[in-house]
C-alpha cells in the first residue's frame, strides 16, 4: 500500500465529472470519475467490489486493467496495471514527466496526436533520447533550419544515408560538413526541440511502456527536465490555453514548499529573475501583471511555466463583503514551538542542534557546514545536501509562531546553499579547496583542531568532536589518531558508513593496533553485522590475545 501511496503523490492527480466504465468479468457497471492520474482513479461507487479484486476499465477510449485498492464508504481506489494511458487532452505531459521523473522509471514513453508521433525514452526518470516522425524535426531538417548546415550539404547527407545506411550525423561529420566534436551538442539540440514540441500536444493518446530501453539503438544525452518543461511552455503561443491553466488572476503565487522542487536545474534570465523577485507570499498575479512592466501574455507564461515546474504554487483567496481578502486553506493558525514538540512534529534535539549550527555558522568552512570531509564525491555530496535542505527548509516550519527560529533556519538554509554552489561546481571546489590549503598548511593547526575534537568527544559534543577531527584529517591526514577518532565521533552521530571509512584508514596507517581494528568490530555490532563483527575482533585478538577490547567485543558478537 506504501508503494501505491508514493506513485499516486508523484503523479498528480486531476479532478474530473465524467463517466468511467468498470467491468468485473462480463459485468459492465458505469460509474462517475472523480479523480485521476495516469496511475489510479477514484470512483463514485456503493461498495461492491472487494480489496485486491482484478478489473478492466474503459476510459477515455482506452481499454486499462486495474485492481481494486481501497474501498471507503461511496469511493472505490483503482490501481490502474500495465502500460500507463491516457488522453492529451485530459493530462498534462508534464505532469506525466514529471510523475516519471520522481519516480525514477525507465521505459519508452509513445505520443500519437493525428498523424504526429513521438517516441520519448526514459531512463531513470530522465529523457534521454527522442524520436518523431514530424520532417522537420529530423537532424538534417533542423540543422537546415537554423543555418548550421548548406541545403547542398543537407542534399548530399541525404544521398550518403540511402547508400550507406548510416545516421546522418554520421554522413555529415564524415563528410566533413559539421565536426565530430559538436554533435553530441547539435544531437541535444534537436532531441530538446522534439520534446519541447511534444509539450505543446493538447490531443491525442500517450502510453508509457515500463522495461529496459534499446541502448544499441538509441544515443544516450543527459537532458534537464525541468529546464525542457520550463523553456517549452514558454514557447506555446495559445493564450486562451494559458489563460485558462493559470485559473483565478486574484490567487497568490508563492515558492514550493518542497525542496526537491525548488532546487531544480533550471536557467532563469534576467527577465524571468525579476519577475520571479515579485512572487512573495502577498502579491496576486493581477498584482504581477501591473507591477512587472512586462507583457501580460509573457507574463502570464512565465508564471505558468514555474508552475508547471512546480517551483512555485497557488493560494486561492475568498473575497468577502467589505472587499478585503483572506487567503483560503493554505492559511493555517500558527502553533507554538511547545506545542509542536508535544506533538511530536518538532523535537527538542532539532531545537539545539539548529542553535549549535547557528552560533558556529560564520566560522563553519563550506565542507563543514555540509557535515563532510573534502574527499566526498559529487554523488555523495549531492544527497547530504538534499537531505539538509529538506530538514532546515524554513518552509517546513512556517507555522511556528517564532520569528528567531525562522531566522535561524533561513540564515542556515542560505549557507547550506552557497556551500553546496561552491562545491558541486568542480572548478570553484578547486579553488576553495586550494585556498583553504593555503591558508592552513601548519602541522600545529592540525593538532590544535584534534585536540579541540577531544575536548568535545569527551564532552559528548560528537558533532562538534566530528567537525573538528574532520579538520584536524583534512590538514593533516598522515595521523592515524585523527582518523581514528573522526571514525568514534562519525560513529556516535549515526554515520556509519563515513565512520568505517575512517576506522578503516587508521588501521591501514596503523595495522598493528588491536583497539583500532577492536573498535571497528564495535562499528559493525551496532549494525547488527554480527559476523563480521566477530571476525573483526578474532582479528583484533590475533594482533594482541591480551586485548580486553576485543575479547568483550568477541562476547557480544556470539550472543
Amino acid at each position: 500500500m506504501n508503494q501505491i501511496q508514493d506513485e499516486r503523490r508523484r503523479f498528480r492527480r486531476y479532478k474530473r465529472e465524467t463517466p468511467v466504465n468498470i467491468t468485473r468479468g462480463k459485468e459492465t457497471f458505469e460509474f462517475r470519475l472523480i479523480d485521476y492520474s495516469p496511475f489510479g482513479i477514484r470512483i463514485k461507487s456503493r461498495p461492491i467490489f472487494q480489496v485486491g479484486e482484478e478489473v478492466g476499465i474503459i476510459i477515455d477510449r482506452h481499454h486499462l486493467k486495474g485492481r481494486i485498492i481501497w474501498v471507503s464508504g461511496e469511493n472505490t481506489g483503482i490501481s490502474i496495471n500495465g502500460p500507463i494511458a491516457g488522453d492529451l487532452r485530459n493530462y498534462r505531459l508534464w505532469d506525466l514527466l514529471i510523475g516519471l521523473r520522481r519516480s525514477q522509471k525507465t521505459g519508452v514513453l509513445n505520443l500519437v496526436s493525428d498523424e504526429i508521433k513521438k517516441t520519448i525514452y526514459i531512463k531513470s526518470g530522465d529523457p534521454i533520447f527522442a524520436r518523431s516522425n514530424i520532417e522537420d524535426e529530423r537532424f538534417g531538417e533542423f540543422l537546415l533550419k537554423r543555418g548550421l548546415i548548406t541545403l547542398d550539404a543537407y542534399n548530399h547527407s541525404v544521398e550518403l544515408m540511402k547508400k550507406t545506411g548510416k545516421r546522418q550525423g554520421a554522413v555529415l561529420v564524415e563528410a566533413g560538413y559539421i565536426k565530430a566534436q559538436e554533435l553530441p551538442r547539435l544531437v541535444m539540440a534537436q532531441i530538446e526541440e522534439i520534446i519541447k514540441n511534444a509539450l505543446k500536444l493538447f490531443s491525442g493518446s500517450f502510453e508509457f511502456i515500463e522495461g529496459p530501453l534499446p541502448t544499441d539503438e538509441i544515443i544516450v544525452l543527459k537532458l534537464s527536465l525541468a529546464n525542457l518543461i520550463y523553456r517549452g511552455i514558454k514557447t506555446i503561443e495559445s493564450f486562451q490555453f494559458i489563460r485558462s491553466e493559470i485559473g483565478d488572476l486574484d490567487s497568490i503565487p508563492v515558492p514550493s514548499t518542497d525542496p526537491y522542487d525548488l532546487f531544480q536545474d533550471i536557467s532563469l534570465n534576467d527577465t524571468d529573475r525579476r519577475l520571479l523577485s515579485l512572487i512573495d507570499g502577498r502579491n496576486t498575479i493581477n498584482d504581477i501583471l501591473k507591477n512587472s512592466g512586462l507583457n501580460h501574455f509573457e507574463t502570464l507564461k512565465t508564471l505558468y511555466a514555474l508552475l508547471a515546474t512546480r517551483i512555485i504554487e497557488l493560494k486561492e483567496v475568498d473575497k468577502i463583503s467589505n472587499g478585503k481578502e483572506r487567503v483560503k486553506k493554505h492559511e493555517e493558525k500558527v502553533i507554538s514551538m511547545d506545542e509542536l514538540i508535544k506533538n511530536g512534529d518538532l523535537d527538542e534535539g532539532f531545537l539545539r542542534e539548529v542553535e549549535e549550527l547557528y552560533q558556529r555558522l560564520d566560522t563553519m568552512t563550506h565542507y563543514e557546514v555540509l557535515g563532510l570531509n573534502n574527499t566526498v564525491s559529487a554523488s555523495d555530496l549531492k544527497k547530504v545536501y538534499y537531505s539538509l535542505v529538506k530538514r532546515f527548509h524554513p518552509d517546513r516550519y512556517y507555522r511556528i509562531g517564532h520569528d528567531e527560529l525562522k531566522e535561524k533556519l533561513s540564515k542556515i538554509f542560505t549557507r547550506i546553499n552557497q556551500a553546496y554552489t561552491i562545491l558541486s561546481d568542480s572548478t570553484k571546489r578547486h579553488e576553495y579547496d586550494s585556498t583553504l590549503k593555503e591558508a592552513s598548511q601548519s602541522p600545529d593547526l592540525a593538532h590544535e583542531k584534534f585536540e579541540t575534537g577531544m575536548r568535545f568527544y569527551q564532552e559528548k559534543s560528537y558533532h562538534d568532536a566530528a567537525t573538528a577531527f574532520g579538520q584536524a584529517v583534512y590538514l593533516d591526514s598522515s595521523k592515524p589518531r585523527y582518523h581514528f577518532y573522526y571514525g568514534l565521533a562519525l560513529r556516535e552521530c549515526g554515520r556509519y558508513k563515513e565512520a568505517e571509512k575512517s576506522l578503516l584508514k587508521a588501521i591501514e596507517l596503523w595495522p598493528s593496533n588491536a583497539d583500532y581494528v577492536a573498535e571497528l568490530g564495535y562499528l559493525y555490532l551496532r549494525l547488527d553485522m554480527k559476523l563480521r563483527a566477530r571476525k573483526t575482533f578474532e582479528r583484533a585478538l590475533s594482533i594482541d590475545p591480551n586485548s580486553k577490547k576485543a575479547r568483550d567485543g568477541l562476547k557480544l558478537s556470539s550472543e
